[in-house]
């Protein structure tokens, strides 16, 4: 974060300049995951174009084809991707903006990145669903014929950031890719009746798009997915760079988001254009707290006193692997549950047998029975607490305190540790305080009824 506020509060940075537009916003991400796996020794994961790539584009290009040729029928489009899809009842809704699909007249075009596939249409509750791989054949045509390079102005500028930071990247790809989103936006918009607003579960890898509605006056919105901290990349923007490439308004969980925009350094949003609505999926979950365990936790109960839920970040697999190996060797008697998002890229002969790699239960579902929750730096964090467990967070190179320690300080719920020994020792010798005061703790972070709080976004801000 240093880094980019190093680069940001530099005038010079305002001649990096393309077709008019200040275009260091298209490149700020991608320059800080490459500059992170330098430094950090953290997985890059800004999307590879390969073969396998490719292959998932065509094999997804014909899901919900008809629907681009439907599009006046919506009065909203709606952006997200299936990665964001959570096991539940049976189906597969999407966690963040399923209840507002179900209510509205509204159309998702889900990316299949990273998860590389679509579930089937039997499998999810959304009713109108088309696969963006659509918009990505349509994107690489346009901006291949669209993106100029002479149009790049003061390319040294970039040119001299990279040296300056020892890091490179394919920079031309990523301005193609913007230019072939904001021409085909422009073309759908042209060719069918507008949307009344756009919505983003996330909105920094689709600056083109929005640019595109912006100048149709299409409202722009994002609406929250993950965790927002002042710490956090995507929502700590340090000049004001214009808003032609940021949403109009953010959706966020709660109101403890509001104190990252407030800050005056913070150009990311006008902080009057921030609405807590909450979180779908937290609200179903919550509004429906069976006692009903099943046969398979009821033997993970029966066999271990204590369980341990760790919601894994790919970015740091091997460390995170070395360090969950070493606490179920040092306490055997406890079970630890290791919750990836996607496969892990490495696979591990004879782990401890008290370490398992759950594929069968969400988070959500191991937040119901698990005594204890552990993470770097997930959203799991807070959502945690609604569940009444509390946290013991892995501090690998002191992420977890830079991202939470400011809104996690209390240890009656969450605690930091930097190591095996005294994760294993805080796992048996500290004292937590009751589920329900831990699940008081989290009515901060999130607020309660998201469909009903999205229905009166939708009337007062939008006015439809």
């Amino acid at each position: 974060m240093k880094i980019l506020k190093e680069i940001e509060q530099d005038k010079g940075i305002f001649a990096l300049k393309y077709k008019g537009i200040s275009i260091w916003p298209v490149l700020r991400l991608k320059s800080f995951y490459q500059i992170l796996e330098q430094q950090k020794g953290a997985t890059n994961i800004t999307r590879k174009l390969n073969k396998s790539s490719v292959l998932v584009i065509l094999k997804c290009f014909f899901y919900g084809f008809s629907e681009l040729f439907k599009l006046s029928r919506y009065d909203y489009l709606v952006f997200s991707c299936s990665e964001r899809r959570k096991h539940v009842d049976g189906l597969y809704p999407e966690r963040v903006v399923e209840g507002f699909l179900s209510q509205t007249n509204s159309l998702l075009i889900e990316n299949p990145f990273p998860l590389g596939k679509h579930y089937r249409k039997d499998q999810i509750p959304t009713k109108s669903i088309m696969s963006e791989s659509i918009l990505f054949i349509g994107i690489f045509i346009l901006g291949f014929f669209g993106y100029k390079k002479s149009a790049l102005e003061n390319e040294k500028v970039f040119l001299d950031i990279q040296k300056k930071y020892d890091f490179k990247i394919n920079y031309n790809r990523f301005l193609l890719i913007y230019e072939g989103q904001y021409r085909l936006i422009k073309l759908l918009l042209k060719c069918f009746k507008k949307p009344k607003a756009v919505f983003f579960v996330y909105s920094a890898s689709s600056m083109g798009y929005i640019r595109a509605f912006k100048e149709f006056n299409v409202p722009v919105i994002e609406i929250q997915h993950g965790v927002i901290n002042k710490e956090h990349n995507a929502y700590n923007v340090y000049n004001d760079f214009g808003n032609e490439l940021f949403p109009d308004y953010l959706l966020t969980y709660g109101y403890r988001e509001l104190e990252v925009f407030n800050n005056p350094e913070n150009y990311f949003i006008n902080p009057k254009n921030v609405t807590p609505v909450g979180y779908y999926l937290l609200d179903k979950y919550l509004s429906n707290q069976s006692d009903d365990q099943t046969e398979y936790i009821q033997n993970y109960k029966k066999k271990y006193k204590t369980i341990v839920a760790y919601t894994h970040q790919e970015v740091y697999e091997k460390e995170i692997l070395d360090f969950l190996i070493e606490s179920a060797n040092l306490a055997p008697n406890v079970l630890f549950l290791l919750l990836p998002r996607f496969d892990l890229k490495e696979v591990r002969e004879n782990m401890p047998e008290n370490l398992i790699i759950e594929k069968n239960l969400n988070v959500y579902d191991c937040l119901r029975f698990v005594d204890i929750h552990s993470t770097i730096f997930s959203t799991c964090a807070i959502e945690s607490l609604s569940f009444g467990v509390p946290n013991i967070m892995y501090n690998y190179q002191n992420f977890s305190k830079s991202y939470y320690a400011d809104i996690l300080g209390d240890v009656n719920h969450t605690i930091f540790v930097d190591s095996p020994y005294e994760f294993v020792h805080a796992i048996s010798a500290h004292n937590f305080e009751s589920k329900a005061y831990i699940a008081s703790a989290s009515d901060n972070f999130f607020k309660r009824d998201f469909i009903s709080n999205m229905n009166h976004f939708i009337k007062e801000e939008l006015n439809s």
